[in-house]
């Protein structure tokens, strides 16, 4: 567990791999760096000129707003309604879902905002294919 002061700072170096690493952290601040700059080449690549330095800023943080956002979203509404004794052959307007008894999600979908989970907007979900396709065009397309 990591405890921070109050003003005070600190950093965490993480590195991911398929398997044990003798030395984890060698030569880490070179590959941080290699990353980067893959990172300013392709986003100099999709941005456009014509925008300023802010603009530029904004377009290239949207894409990783999105990827963290990603969440496992689970939502199967007949049994949902089953748990709370609905029939969902008798869809009742009281009962939010009731008609939507054959709707059943099981996937990692982009979230707009964490806090708006578990809503289900599927309208947000074909904006964030805009940004996410410069980024991630299969998790796009799904």
């Amino acid at each position: 567990m990591l405890t921070v002061p109050a003003g005070d700072s600190t950093t965490v170096r993480l590195r991911l791999a398929g398997g044990q690493l003798d030395d984890p952290f060698d030569g880490f601040e070179q590959v941080l760096q290699a990353r980067r700059a893959e990172a300013d080449v392709f986003f100099e690549s999709v941005v456009p000129d014509s925008l300023g330095e802010d603009e530029r800023r904004v377009v290239r943080q949207a894409p990783a707003g999105m990827l963290w956002s990603k969440q496992y979203y689970y939502l199967d509404v007949e049994r949902w309604l089953a748990e709370r004794g609905v029939d969902p052959l008798a869809a009742d307007p009281r009962i939010r879902n009731s008609a939507w008894y054959h709707m059943a999600n099981d996937a990692v979908i982009s979230m707009p905002d964490t806090w708006e989970y578990p809503w289900f907007a599927a309208w947000d979900l074909a904006f964030h294919t805009i940004t996410l396709s410069l980024v991630d065009i299969g998790f796009a397309k799904v």
